[in-house]
Order: structure tokens, then sequence, then C-alpha cells
């Protein structure tokens, strides 16, 4: 098992296997991109350490493909290079085989697995462990590929989710009632029938004390 130094996260699916986006074919899958500084040394490490599991995995000697690296330099939206490089790390949900792998395993600076539900954001300060695998195109050229097995999270940056509602403002116009609204119609209580009554109770969250055990 590899490790990258420590780098930033962007666009990671850590809990949930997303389809592709550009094949419908293939499998589910888990993946983040890791980022660091291109002239840092342990980036250029980090590069040197694929390199020799290209070569180990394909011999001395062998041809890279065009894209037989898990790397490229980060660009903006606007196409301008950041002066970072960006590692890709991938894992299928399953194998051509069709046998169900694990998630990658997330944890804490102290090692403690990840709390459920806390999403990881982008600029998040991680580690990433991996696996190399290598790969040959239909010219005989090839290639290396990183699987995504676990992560380490040091300084979290919250992901946030966008609320769609935030596009609108408060308008005059028609509110919604609420389901207890809408049967008493602004009865009280004692003005209700029965049926009135229990459609409301029904409508209305029950407190701690009268939910039976």
């Amino acid at each position: 098992m590899l490790t990258t130094p420590v780098g930033d996260a962007y666009w990671a699916k850590c809990f949930e296997p997303e389809e592709d986006r550009f094949d419908e074919g293939k499998p589910r899958s888990w993946s983040i991109s890791w980022c660091g500084d291109q002239n840092s040394k342990d980036v250029l490490a980090l590069m040197q350490t694929i390199e020799a599991e290209f070569a180990r995995i394909h011999g001395e000697g062998a041809k890279p493909s065009k894209n037989a690296w898990p790397f490229r330099e980060q660009t903006d939206k606007d196409g301008k290079a950041t002066g970072l490089l960006e590692f890709r790390f991938k894992k299928n949900e399953t194998t051509k085989k069709g046998m169900t792998l694990m998630a990658p395993a997330v944890y804490d600076s102290h090692k403690n697995p990840w709390p459920e539900g806390v999403l990881i954001g982008n600029g998040s300060k991680v580690k990433v462990a991996f696996s190399a695998w290598g790969w040959e195109d239909k010219f005989g050229k090839k290639g290396v590929s990183l699987s995504f097995e676990a992560l380490q999270v040091l300084d979290l940056v919250p992901y946030e989710r966008k609320d769609p509602g935030d596009a609108f403002g408060v308008e005059n116009g028609y509110v919604a009632e609420t389901p207890a609204d809408a049967f008493t119609n602004g009865k009280s209580d004692e003005a209700l029938t029965p049926s009135q009554r229990l459609a409301q109770r029904a409508a209305t969250p029950a407190d701690d004390e009268e939910i039976p055990y």
C-alpha cells in the first residue's frame, strides 16, 4: 500500500459510489482528486513513486501511452494553470467478474473512523492510501491507474449543500397550509369533531413522553 503526502482534496466521493458520467456501461465508483504544489519535493517524489510502479508492472523500457499517467496539471475554470498537480484515484464498486468491493476506509487525523454523514469539501487537507495497477491500450502502449483504498482527513473543509430555495425571496401571495391547519381551519380543539382531533394529533409530532416503548 502506498500513501500520498498531505495535499488538497477535490471532488471527494468516498461514501456512495457514483455512475460514470461519460460511460453508462461502467460500474459505479468511489473517487477523489488529490492536488499538491508541482514544485514541492513531496509531489515530485510521488510522481517518481508512480513512475517506479509503472516500471515494476510493465517492465523497464515499456512504452507509455499518451494517457499513461494518472496525474495532470490542474487548471481553473478559465483554463489557466493553478500551479498544482492533480492526481486521480478511483475504485470501482464491482470487479469485472461481478464481485462487490468495499468502499475506501476514511479516518480522521487520529485514525478514528470517519463520522457518518460528514461530507468532505474541496480544499480539505488529506492523505490518500492507494495501490497501482497497469493497463494496455489496443496499440500495445501501457499505462498505470491508482486504486483509491483509504483516506485520512487532517483538516476538514465542510461540504456545504446548496439550498435551491436560496434563489428566491419572500413574496406576497399564497402560503401553504400545514396538515394540521388544513384539518382545523383555525378552530379551537374544543370545537373540533372527533375525526378532526385524530387528524390533528396525527399531524402533530408526539412528545417523547407519549411514545410507548
